[in-house]
Order: structure tokens, then C-alpha cells, then sequence
């Protein structure tokens, strides 16, 4: 049995100073290092990955991709049709590299494009 996976695999990362409260400014002056370091800290940069990935054992990638997800990961759809299935995966980006390295050993990857907003 041949199955198509498609991987859509969405990742954010932020990080937010919440021990930042009055940057210690005076009489409404504006500190643009400040200003750009907090613009930094709240920028989200998401990764899109669409995979498609042909293998021989379908249910069996699926649960073993399943398994590779830590506690704070999870799938934000899946669907099943026939030996066809569709996720949408939320993957920490410190960690979105490995992840698609070792589902791409499942088979035969015949679609692959990771794009950064």
C-alpha cells in the first residue's frame, strides 16, 4: 500500500520581556534602543513547510510522527482519506529542522517547500 503524506508543518517562536516595565524613562522620552529591542522580542517568525511524502506503510509514519511530538507540540488537523493522510503540525522552530529530516526518511519525498513569514 503506497500512502501520500502531506506534511504542513506551521512554526512560531517569540520571546517577550514581561520583567520590562518602566523602561526607566522620564518625561516621555523615547528611547529608540528600547523601542527597537522590544520590537525585536515581540516579532513572530512562522515557517511553513508542505511536504509530500510518499510511503509504503501510511497508519504506521503516522502514529510514529504522532510519537515524535513533544508535550507542547501538537497536530492542528489531521484527516484521513483512503491510505491518504493530511496534517497540520505545530513544531517548536528549535526543533523544526530534525523533525523534518526524520519524516522524510519514511519514503520517497516528492514535494518539499519551507517558507519564513
Amino acid at each position: 500500500m503506497l500512502g501520500l503524506f502531506l506534511l504542513l508543518l506551521a512554526v512560531g517562536c517569540a520571546s517577550v520581556d514581561e520583567d520590562r516595565k518602566d523602561g526607566g524613562l522620564q518625561n516621555d522620552e523615547v528611547d529608540e534602543t528600547v523601542e527597537t529591542e522590544l520590537a525585536s522580542e515581540t516579532r513572530k517568525i512562522m515557517y511553513e513547510v508542505d511536504a509530500k511524502i510518499s510511503v509504503e506503510d501510511s497508519v504506521k509514519a503516522y502514529n510514529e510522527i504522532k510519537s515524535k511530538l513533544n508535550a507542547d507540540e501538537w497536530f492542528d488537523s489531521e484527516r484521513i482519506v483512503n491510505d491518504t493522510i493530511y496534517l497540520v503540525i505545530r513544531i517548536k522552530s528549535s526543533r523544526l529542522d530534525e523533525f523534518i529530516s526524520s519524516n522524510k526518511s519514511y519514503g520517497t519525498v516528492n514535494h518539499f517547500l519551507e517558507k519564513c513569514y
